[in-house]
């Protein structure tokens, strides 16, 4: 439609096929036989000597298999309509599921056999942009960095790219493995590390941010958000992803479009210009650390150690509905496994909304601070003042209220009687149930309110206004999910109104994908 005059397209691939097709190359061309098979350590050293190396790799005429040949040709097109069009069009290469350096450099070896990339003659048209996303990748963002920076090729390509790198942090898939506060403060200090190194290493580092629209995905307030960024990872630059549902939200129409834009400029430069750190005492650092342990140790013992809970999720909530719905550029699942690991963030998020759980926003949460108010009274005044004075602690469990007062448990609880076995019902509802009501009270005590919003009133209002609209849609669809569930009520009539009543709930409570 632009012709690519006024946004370029990011190109994204995950690390997984560049390492099989590497593999296949080097098998077929007699170079090395077993790459897989070799350890991280000597994958670099390996993928080291090859970069610097001028001979092809990969010849004219490809023959492997369909992946490997894929990966190929993505690149050369890349190359051709750097040529052909523009070099800025296809500049941005995302590695999914980055969790070594040697991820990073077999993308330049494809970039260098392209002609993306070359030492020989000084030039480089493409950025590769790692991006992190479960806990432990983002707990060694900076490490992956600081290897690369060992590597005389990759050195030469952040040379050509004006000392630049970029690095995409993912919230989704670290929020759904470890829970929203775990994730949320890993990705915190990935930020502080990786502008740390920055710094000590003479290099400019710009975080992209790849946030969803429910809270469980990065979401809430853009302002907020940006705001509660550590000092110094800013920087004037500031690079976020925006959801299909958000974009609805927040650009459909002008004025609204122009309010938000103006909120944004206003966090990023505020953001900038700061010298001052806002975290007035190591304490607080270490309340959080163990505030994640803590969250993330309850959020994986239901979500991943509670034999029930995939049987729960499945039923009781319309995620197989879901996974029929032509609303999203990816299957629903990676595989065709049915284990929690396998289901993609977005439909995870997505489920638990319709089924007015929100579980993915807040459980964890409450444990956590219920265990640690209750250790120390004093705990409780140190994440008051944190909520008075730090704008990180403020954003999340801001956040997390917001999500809190869009879940209800009573409607939550006739979504659970459409399981099967209820056993399995009865006990991972009150689970659920203990965490909500541990989650609102630790947040009523933190924020001194006597109930959840009850300083923010217009969002309060706006949740109580649209409530009337929502829940009746709630309840016919637990009817419909009941009747398309079952051979002999089942028709065509059913499913539509199983995805109208998806859309609808969608669409009332928000921030739901």
């Amino acid at each position: 439609m632009f012709k690519f005059h006024l946004f370029s397209v990011d190109i994204r691939q995950n690390s997984n096929k560049h390492g099989r097709a590497l593999a296949e190359i080097f098998k077929s061309e007699g170079v090395l036989e077993n790459y897989s098979q070799l350890d991280p350590t000597k994958k670099m050293e390996f993928l080291s000597e090859e970069l610097n190396k001028n001979r092809p790799l990969i010849p004219a005429r490809i023959k492997y298999s369909e992946d490997t040949c894929e990966v190929v040709k993505t690149f050369r097109t890349m190359a051709s309509i750097a040529e052909q069009q523009n070099p800025e069009v296809l500049s941005t290469y995302i590695i999914s599921s980055t969790t070594d350096a040697y991820h990073i450099l077999e993308v330049l070896v494809f970039a260098r056999e392209a002609g993306l990339f070359s030492v020989k003659d000084n030039y480089s048209l493409i950025d590769i942009v790692p991006l992190f996303e479960a806990l432990l990748p983002l707990q060694s963002a900076d490490a992956i960095i600081e290897k690369l920076l060992s590597v005389p090729a990759y050195v030469s390509q952040l040379k050509y790219r004006n000392n630049l790198q970029e690095v995409m942090i993912g919230y989704s898939d670290s929020s759904k493995e470890s829970g929203m506060l775990a994730s949320s403060w890993a990705l915190h200090n990935a930020q502080i590390r990786l502008a740390k190194l920055a710094i000590d290493r003479g290099i400019r580092i710009q975080i992209f941010h790849g946030r969803g629209g429910a809270v469980g995905r990065g979401g809430g307030p853009a302002n907020k958000a940006i705001l509660a960024q550590p000092r110094g990872t800013v920087n004037g630059r500031l690079r976020i992803t925006e959801q299909g549902e958000m974009i609805a939200d927040r650009y459909h129409h002008s004025g609204i479009a122009r309010r938000h834009l103006d909120q944004v400029v206003n966090a990023v430069l505020l953001s900038s210009f700061s010298k001052v750190d806002t975290v007035l005492d190591s304490s607080w650092k270490f309340l959080l650390d163990d505030l994640a342990i803590l969250s993330c140790k309850s959020y994986r013992g239901l979500i991943y150690e509670n034999p029930g809970l995939r049987e729960y999720f499945e039923q009781s909530t319309p995620i197989n509905e879901i996974g029929e719905l032509r609303i999203g550029s990816r299957p629903a699942r990676r595989d065709s496994n049915r284990k929690i690991d396998d289901l993609r963030a977005i439909p995870w998020v997505f489920s638990w909304m319709q089924s007015r759980h929100t579980v993915p926003g807040w459980f964890g949460i409450g444990s956590a601070l219920d265990f640690k108010i209750k250790a120390n009274p004093d705990n409780l005044l140190l994440l008051q003042k944190m909520y008075e004075s730090w704008p990180y602690w403020k954003s999340l469990v801001d956040n997390c209220q917001m999500i809190l007062a869009k879940a209800d448990m009573t409607i939550a609880r006739l979504y659970a009687d459409l399981v099967e076995d209820k056993k399995i019902a009865e006990s991972i509802y009150n689970i659920i149930f203990e965490e909500y009501d541990k989650s609102v009270k630790s947040i009523c005590l933190i924020t001194q309110q006597k109930y959840l919003l009850e300083q923010m009133p217009v969002l309060q209002k706006s949740i109580e206004k649209r409530n009337p609209y929502v829940d009746p849609l709630s309840y016919l669809q637990i009817v419909l999910l009941g009747k398309s569930r079952c051979e002999a009520t089942c028709s065509e009539e059913i499913k539509i109104g199983v995805m109208e009543s998806i859309s609808g709930i969608a669409s009332g409570l928000k921030n739901t994908g």
